[in-house]
């Protein structure tokens, strides 16, 4: 039982910084797909871990301090618009795993994978009016895309 003055929220997925796993998932999800190594490893996880009728929390009222990338602002009318500016593996590895992912779990999930890939086109907008090295950042994109059909899916168990 959790404690009343404690705010917990059922999500799909989490990310993997500060998570909490019952052991036993493991012995029936497997653990994380290593193939991935960067980013979607926690999206992959957690939706492992959803379709095998468990369920994943996230606690409000805990913050960890996560920084992601190095941020650029840029103004437009009266909004500034951020982007944050990885490097070119970082966004190799976001767009070949992002890629992986969507055609893994579209069936299962589908809702889940449609409104990521609505947030990855954003990031691409950001990525094209904040970043400065647009070009060698899609080009990596591109390949990440190209090399998504060759990550293995683990075979968990």
């Amino acid at each position: 039982p959790v404690p009343e003055d404690i705010r917990v929220k059922q999500k799909h997925t989490i990310i993997t910084s500060g998570c909490l796993h019952n052991t036993e998932v493991f012995s029936t999800v497997g653990f994380y797909n290593e193939s991935l190594f960067i980013d979607c490893v926690d999206f992959d996880f957690s939706l492992r871990v959803a379709k095998a009728g468990y369920k994943t929390y996230r606690i409000s009222q805990y913050v960890l301090l996560h920084h992601l990338g190095n941020p650029q602002y840029r103004r437009f009318l009266l909004w500034n618009v951020s982007s944050t500016n990885h490097s070119l593996m970082r966004r190799y590895y976001m767009s070949r795993n992002h890629f992986f992912l969507s055609k893994l779990y579209f069936g299962r999930f589908p809702l889940f994978i449609i409104k990521k890939n609505f947030f990855f086109l954003l990031i691409i907008l950001q990525l094209l009016y904040v970043e400065r090295n647009r070009k060698e950042k899609l080009k990596v994109m591109w390949r990440g895309f190209k090399d998504s059909r060759s990550i293995q899916k683990q075979s968990y168990i």
